[in-house]
């Protein structure tokens, strides 16, 4: 079993604590319900979205004190380049989520902000089933992109709450 790879990942977690670098605390999130405004988002950003926020203890009693929104989720797809006779085409890739967060007391925390990512894909056009799968893949890399966009304005956000509460 070769130890080299857990090595340089032990190395590179050590330099990134050691420079100031932390994971952002889960505490901020704390307390965020999670809701799909429209039947066309995909079930797995309500998964990867459920999944991202801590889960509340159901014996707590707490309410929510805030309400991630999600309204839409476009994903749109243009070719930007072909080679000859049509054997392979590349395309770029967008994914956006429009979202909105709400307080407890219903007041707007984000209102309709936008979080896009770009990507891009080769496709074989004689291997169109591999292609898809392909597609598949950079969409799930694309929604963990956009998934950490917003945790970062949602952390934002509630650190701005939790700063004006006394």
């Amino acid at each position: 079993m070769d130890v080299r790879p857990l090595l340089v990942l032990g190395l590179i977690g050590v330099f990134l604590t050691g420079c100031g670098y932390q994971m952002a605390d889960g505490g901020l999130l704390r307390g965020i319900s999670v809701n799909i405004d429209t039947p066309e988002v995909d079930v797995e950003v309500l998964r990867a979205l459920q999944a991202m926020l801590p889960v509340e203890d159901p014996d707590d009693g707490a309410s929510p004190q805030a309400a991630l929104t999600v309204h839409e989720e476009v994903y749109q797809k243009w070719p930007i380049a072909a080679a000859a006779f049509d054997d392979r085409m590349q395309f770029e890739v967008k994914l956006e989520w429009i979202f909105s967060v709400k307080d407890w007391q219903g007041d707007f925390l984000i209102d309709r902000e936008r979080v896009a990512v770009v990507g891009y894909f080769e496709r074989e056009n004689q291997a169109l089933l591999t292609a898809h799968e392909g597609e598949l893949v950079l969409q799930r890399q694309l929604r963990a992109e956009a998934l950490a966009q917003l945790r970062f304005r949602l952390e934002a956000a509630m650190d701005k709450v939790k700063s004006r509460d006394p």
